[in-house]
Parts: structure tokens; sequence; C-alpha cells
């Protein structure tokens, strides 16, 4: 295009894997946490995909079952296929097997032969531990596809347990003081992930609706998390409230006592500026995805001879992999850059 620089992996006649409105596995019906519909889309996690589906899902049973129902618009037939992990299994004339991905409770990785090449799509991997996902894990691969959400090399996050301890300190101490401890949380699965941590220390919670509804799903799906009363403003919750970090603007609309503190808890808590910038009194690192060492102890793991990276940190995490022998590209929608 003239005028413009064309940034971004673009379909390619060899490329095993590439960027189509989402990633498709090549040569196969098989798209991987598609924005939209497809003939078969492998879900890594219930917190992947949002909007309507249909066509084909594949994924566990845990992560099928905390899906949202299909809504009353749908067009056309869902069929919905539960995978067990490390069970190997063969859509079509394809060899495919899930394995634990560590993200979240039922999270998994996809790996898939084609063509005599073994692909790994890994998603979003976790960082084991104390997680509701369990520990991760990999499988030797020629193509490695992982999610960087903390893929610069500042991203060094400290480990789940230590920061979820401090985290709870934090709330025990507001609440001691008849205040509310309110937890700014990235995702849906850092939610389940606190509220899991919260009640084994004995601390009632109550969340935004959002949050309250991924817990109902989980619970459904047999996930040992306790149920999260819904916020309805005033009422008080005895201990924390937990409360999306993208919708932190509403939080001003919600009656707290005087005594009550805001705490981020994600894993951009760590960079400068971040707990100022939303507006919280405290910041706690505490992430359920890997941090920069722990993708790239990933990535040689894997061995793979070709790396595609997605998520926010996808660019600065495929340029600090790459090395001769081994290509590395971020794996997104095209970027149109002016050259003037």
């Amino acid at each position: 295009m003239e005028g413009a620089k064309i940034l971004g992996q673009a379909a390619r006649p060899h490329d095993a894997v590439v960027w189509r409105d989402g990633v498709h596995i090549a040569d196969t019906p098989i798209w991987c946490d598609a924005a939209r519909a497809r003939e078969v889309c492998f879900v890594s996690s219930a917190h992947a995909i949002e909007g309507a589906h249909r066509g084909q899902l594949l994924g566990t049973a845990t992560t099928l079952a905390m899906l949202p129902a299909s809504g009353r618009e749908q067009r056309g037939p869902e069929t919905r296929l539960p995978v067990p992990y490390d069970r190997p299994f063969t859509l079509g004339t394809r060899r495919l097997e899930l394995i634990r991905s560590g993200y979240a409770a039922g999270s998994a990785g996809l790996s898939i032969t084609v063509d005599q090449q073994r692909i790994l799509y890994a998603g979003a991997i976790g960082r084991g531990g104390i997680g509701l996902g369990g520990e991760p894990d990999c499988r030797p691969c020629d193509v490695l596809v992982l999610n960087a959400t903390f893929g610069e090399p500042k991203d060094e996050l400290p480990p789940p347990a230590q920061v979820a301890a401090h985290t709870i300190s934090f709330v025990r101490d507001v609440t001691s003081r008849g205040g509310v401890a309110v937890l700014l949380l990235s995702t849906a699965a850092m939610a389940l992930e606190a509220l899991a941590q919260l009640a084994a220390a004995e601390i009632p919670a109550a969340g935004h609706v959002a949050f309250a509804r991924a817990a109902r799903r989980a619970r459904a799906a047999g996930v040992v998390v306790p149920a999260l009363r819904r916020a309805s403003g005033g009422d008080g919750t005895g201990g924390a409230l937990l409360w999306p970090a993208d919708a932190r603007s509403s939080l001003d609309a919600v009656p707290l006592p005087a005594d009550s503190r805001i705490a981020l808890v994600a894993g951009e808590a760590a960079r400068s500026g971040a707990v100022r910038a939303i507006r919280a009194d405290a910041g706690f690192a505490w992430s359920s995805e890997a941090d920069f060492r722990e993708l790239v102890a990933y990535v040689e793991g894997a061995g793979a001879e070709q790396v595609y990276t997605t998520g926010a940190g996808a660019r600065r995490f495929a340029d600090a992999i790459r090395r001769p022998g081994r290509p590395a590209e971020p794996l997104a929608p095209p970027e149109q850059l002016p050259l003037f």
C-alpha cells in the first residue's frame, strides 16, 4: 500500500500457522481462540473467547462447561467436543492432543501434526504453584505459538504464592480497620484465582456481576471455588470486593466505607506508574500468566524451529528470542504505519 508500511505476519504458502482474522492451523479447518465463528475452533480456556459461537468447539470438558451459553441470535448449529488431557485423538486425518497449559482451570494447549510438522498452540502459559490450572506441560514441537502478555525482558514477576500472601495480608489489614479491600483484577481467570485464595483464608468476598457469573459457571463445571456474591452497592462485604480493572471508572459510583482501600492485583502492577494510573492505593503483581523468564524457558523446552507470538508483548518477545536457526515473529493483524 502506497504511503504505508505493513507490519505483522501475512499468510504465506509455506507457513504452518497463519493469521486469518485469528490463529489458523494452515491446511486444516482448525482455528485457535478465534474471535468469530469458524468450522472448528480450539478454545484454550473459558476466558479466551467472547461472544456468540457456532460450529464445532474443541477444548477440555471444564473449559467448554464454563463457556457462556450461546445466545438466541445464534445462526447455525454448534457442537462442543470435550477432550481429556494427554489422550491423543483424531479429527479427520489429523492427530491431536490437549496438554495442560496451567493458565486457568481447564486451560489447555493443542498439539497437532500436519504434514509431519509438530505444531503446538500453547496459548497462555501458566506459572504453576498455587494456580487452579495446575502445572503447565510442554511438548517437543517444530512450530510453537504462545501468548506473550508479559513478553518484555523487564517483565519479572514474584512467585505467585508470595504475592498472593501479600494480597491476603492487605485485605486483612483493610478489613480489620472496618474498610472494604477492593481488588482490581485484569481477567476473570485472575478473579477465580483470587476468590480461591480468599476462601482458603476464610475471607468473604463479593464481586462485579461479570466475575459473579464467571464463578457460577466455574462451580457448575466442577471447579473448586466458592460462590461469589454479586456486589449490590453499599451493603458491605465484610472482606474483599473483586472488580474488573477495565471497569475502574464504574467503581466511583459504588458506596464504600471510609477506611476502604483499592489495590491493583495484576502482573501489570509491576510496571512503573501502573498503580497510580489506575488510581489505586497499592499494587500486587499477581498473575496467572507466565513472565518473561518463564516464557523463555517454555520456548527452550519445546525446542521449536519456528516461534510465533501473540498478546500484548508479542513483538518485544519475538525480538528477544529470535536467533539464527530459530525465527520468531508476532502473529497478529497487520499494522499500518505511516511512512511520513
